[in-house]
């Protein structure tokens, strides 16, 4: 009998032991304790900055944005080694994490005032665009006619992103970018970092001239105007009835961009329709881009006023 209750025993302890494993089986981390803790770090003054050291895991992105007077630079060293050149602020800085390990990131300051800073952003790896490393958009200054997607050696990255470009593929042509060679305009719109950029005075050969550059979350303030990048208030009472006419106090010499808000999307309430107006000396010269954005600043849809007899045709071929 006691040789029975002991084979039964030894039965229970292997049956339970047979499930132990895959009790105790965990899901690999899709996240480093170092992503976590320098994610949203925020440093500032004459520097050095540090992030690290800190334990990341292989796919990790580490975007660091720096900002202060344009007469400083930042000098980025990751585990001691130079990564990115001289970056004159603002920029930003990114660095995918190779392997799993310890990395410390240092942010050196040349020139440094009160005014600089660095804030981190880490993502996790299944939250990094998937492009092919070294993938850019590719922006020449002055000439966004010409932009166009071009890959090049990761350390090289960092340099075109100080200069403009944007990281992975350009957008596709209609979706980023409006001419009307008639007036010499360009009204270029970049998704990866959410601005409208409008250049003007284009020659034959394609060479502009920045006229303003916007932050969309900046335009998303709808009892504004957006005046070549200043801010002029809505008269009380016109809220909803603006004549979206040059405003008083702007320039009437050359070109004068002014980003109106229409109305809220007649299918999304959560999404504001704008409008941009490009003025030649105080007189409109072209309003055809239309602006589709929700209220935190995603870029929905960017058009033209044909969408609405688009979607009119689509009703009514539904209808039929």
């Amino acid at each position: 009998m006691r040789k029975l209750f002991v084979l039964f025993a030894l039965i229970i302890v292997l049956a339970f032991s047979a499930f132990v494993p895959m009790a105790a089986a965990q899901t690999a981390p899709t996240e480093s304790t170092g992503c976590t803790s320098t994610d949203g770090l925020f440093l500032s003054g004459l520097g050095p900055y540090t992030f690290g050291p800190s334990d990341f895991l292989a796919g990790e992105r580490i975007t660091l944005t720096l900002a202060g007077p344009d007469t400083s630079s930042f000098t980025v060293t990751v585990n001691g080694a130079a990564n990115g050149g001289t970056l004159v602020p603002p920029t930003s800085f990114e660095f995918n994490v190779p392997s799993d390990g310890s990395y410390t990131i240092v942010v050196t300051v040349t020139n440094g005032t009160s005014g600089n800073s660095a804030s981190a952003e880490c993502l996790a790896a299944d939250e990094v665009p998937t492009f092919a490393p070294g993938t850019i958009c590719h922006i020449p200054p002055g000439n966004p006619n010409a932009a166009h997607t071009i890959t090049v050696g990761v350390p090289a990255v960092q340099a075109h992103l100080g200069h403009g470009d944007t990281e992975g593929p350009c957008p596709d042509g209609v979706d980023t970018r409006y001419d009307n060679p008639e007036i010499g305009i360009t009204i270029f719109i970049i998704f990866a970092t959410g601005e409208i950029q409008v250049y003007g005075n284009c020659d034959d050969e394609g060479d502009c001239e920045e006229v303003t550059n916007v932050p969309i979350t900046l335009v998303i303030d709808f009892t504004v105007i957006v005046v070549d990048g200043s801010f002029v208030p809505v008269e009380e009472g016109d809220e909803d009835e603006n004549d979206y006419e040059l405003p008083d106090s702007a320039p009437e010499d050359g070109l004068t961009v002014v980003i109106f808000y229409l109305h809220p999307d007649p299918n999304d309430s959560s999404v504001g329709v704008f409008q941009i107006n490009i003025f030649q000396d105080g007189v409109l010269v072209d309003d055809s881009v239309l602006l589709f954005i929700m209220t935190d600043g995603t870029i929905i849809l960017w058009t033209s006023h044909n969408i609405w007899d688009e979607q009119l045709q689509e009703s009514l071929e539904e209808d039929d």
